[in-house]
């Protein structure tokens, strides 16, 4: 049997614009969003629909009150958008990720049935979430799961 060299590159740069919620609150955009539309920006506003439930970033200016600072990571930006999803009570208890796209001045993503993956076993339908015992923290010290799991202690409480 002969080898096969592997030439895929890392994973997240794929050719399809994303956007990530991390745990920690963070909005991540990954490279191909940042080309397609945020590379001269600096700064977004947030934009939330509840009926639709999509997120929405647009670029702004500086000056504009209440935008968010794009820092820069390898290609990819992201901002602290943890009040935002807090206001909003936009779960990040686990990372996703979504696909981005764009509809005038606003890039998009779809909340409800749009996440490409889970950081761990994760439920729209429960929105309960199996995590190991010392994974991510949760309200009351404990997190509700499906099926044969169990709820799980939160690592403040060991």
């Amino acid at each position: 049997m002969a080898f096969e060299r592997y030439m895929g590159g890392r994973r997240g740069r794929g050719p399809n614009p994303e956007m990530s919620i991390y745990a920690n609150g963070m909005l991540m955009l990954n490279a191909v969003a940042v080309q397609r539309w945020f590379a001269s920006s600096s700064h977004v506003s947030l934009w939330y629909d509840s009926e639709t439930r999509q997120i929405g970033l647009k670029s702004a200016p500086v000056t504009e009150d209440g935008v968010y600072r794009l820092r820069r990571q390898e290609g990819r930006r992201y901002l602290d958008g943890k009040a935002f999803l807090q206001h909003f009570h936009i779960s990040h208890a686990v990372t996703r990720r979504f696909r981005a796209r764009v509809d005038g001045e606003m890039v998009l993503i779809q909340l409800e049935g749009g996440n490409l993956g889970y950081s761990h076993a994760f439920s729209d339908e429960s929105n309960s979430v199996q995590v190991p015992y010392d994974g991510v923290e949760g309200e009351g010290g404990r997190y509700e799961v499906r099926g044969k799991c169990e709820t799980v202690p939160d690592r403040r409480s060991r």
